[in-house]
């Protein structure tokens, strides 16, 4: 893993030795800046982005830290600068980290203004930078703004191995890194069990479809975090030779400019007058380093049927995203529902050709075609 750690550290030109612990899924090294945090610290409270997946939600929770959660904006599905800065006044006696994620590999410069609040208060900012490796602010790489990082090579990521990730500690003189690698270290892992992770995916699909139906039904969620926690503890084996390999590639091909320019494609094939007022496609922006391109449609029969018709087309898409935070609490977070039920992701990685793009914007208007 030297070899990797060596290649990070050059990537994002770190300058303490110790700035980089390897893991063997991103969930773990959240889950020990988690913990971190929480030893002998009375600030209980972690402030994430309502359409985050659960896994970070859920780390934080083992760690015995209590989440609270702030809107996104439509603009570009990230944490509302507005929201989210009152969030922190309101909580900055309790609040001990922010978590600021990257949503589908978008950024914005929002982060160094919410930073602006976190170092006033003492409030440890993590960057999630599962979906964006290779993304920038202000010319700055992602996940070396915060305090702290996280990133994944697990499944479908940009730099997909199936599992493993890393931590970047930009402030190691306050976050001990060598008590970070033993909190690492002495996570008692469960053992695998395949029964258990496909009784959640089971579960999960089956409640989101009746979530779509009624909201009061986001209560099904409300003890996953319970039931399946043994599935975030299993003990992974990541192959470093493989990350090693496509985290090498990856950065030498500049695949994160491909990825956008695939994503600028799918906009400049959507943004049409014949789809105005049906489909809302977002800018590519510079810095971004695209997950997914992901779309709105005006309505939630549409995503739902959109998304079975391009399947049937042979076109990957998903719209799985629930926001999480009303697994925990009441509150509407109404761009994340609006959001969860209106969003369409397309693939923009190496398999995404310039004719497998053709044929899904070509797909896309024939589906409104025939259901004007």
């Amino acid at each position: 893993m030297k070899v990797i750690s060596d290649i990070l550290t050059k990537y994002f030109d770190l300058q303490h030795p110790t700035s980089i612990l390897m893991v063997d899924r991103a969930f773990i090294a959240l889950y020990a800046i988690f913990t971190l945090l929480s030893k002998n610290n009375t600030k209980k409270k972690v402030l994430f982005t309502s359409n985050t997946c659960a896994s970070p939600v859920y780390a934080s929770i083992y760690a015995g830290l209590t989440p609270i959660f702030s809107d996104i904006t439509l603009d570009n599905y990230l944490m509302d600068l507005d929201e989210t800065s009152k969030l922190i006044e309101k909580y900055k006696d309790e609040l001990v980290a922010v978590v600021y994620i990257y949503t589908f590999g978008h950024t914005s410069a929002d982060i160094k203004l919410i930073q602006k609040l976190t170092r006033k208060y003492g409030i440890a900012l993590i960057e999630d930078v599962a979906q964006a490796f290779g993304s920038y602010v202000d010319d700055q790489k992602t996940g070396t703004i915060g305090d702290l990082s996280v990133f994944s090579f697990g499944y479908s990521k940009h730099i997909d191995a199936g599992c493993g990730g890393f931590l970047i500690n930009n402030n190691p003189y306050k976050y001990d890194a060598i008590e970070l690698h033993n909190i690492i270290e002495n996570i008692k892992h469960s053992k695998s069990n395949t029964e258990i992770s496909n009784s959640y995916k089971k579960e999960y699909y089956k409640n989101r479809l009746l979530v779509l139906e009624n909201d009061n039904n986001y209560k099904l969620f409300e003890n996953f975090h319970i039931e399946y926690k043994s599935m975030y503890f299993k003990k992974l084996n990541p192959d470093w030779q493989d990350v090693e390999e496509k985290l090498y590639n990856f950065i030498q091909s500049n695949e994160h400019i491909e990825r956008n320019d695939r994503a600028k494609r799918y906009y400049d094939g959507l943004t049409i007058p014949a789809l105005n007022h049906r489909i809302y496609a977002p800018i590519v922006k510079r810095g971004y380093s695209v997950y997914r391109y992901s779309i709105l449609v005006s309505e939630l029969k549409i995503s739902e049927h959109l998304c079975q018709y391009l399947r049937s087309n042979s076109i990957n898409c998903s719209n799985l995203y629930l926001p999480v935070s009303r697994y925990f609490n009441k509150s509407k977070y109404i761009r994340s529902v609006t959001f969860s039920k209106r969003v369409i992701n397309l693939w923009v990685d190496s398999m995404a050709t310039d004719e497998y793009i053709k044929h899904t914007l070509n797909t896309v208007y024939r589906y409104f075609n025939e259901n004007k």
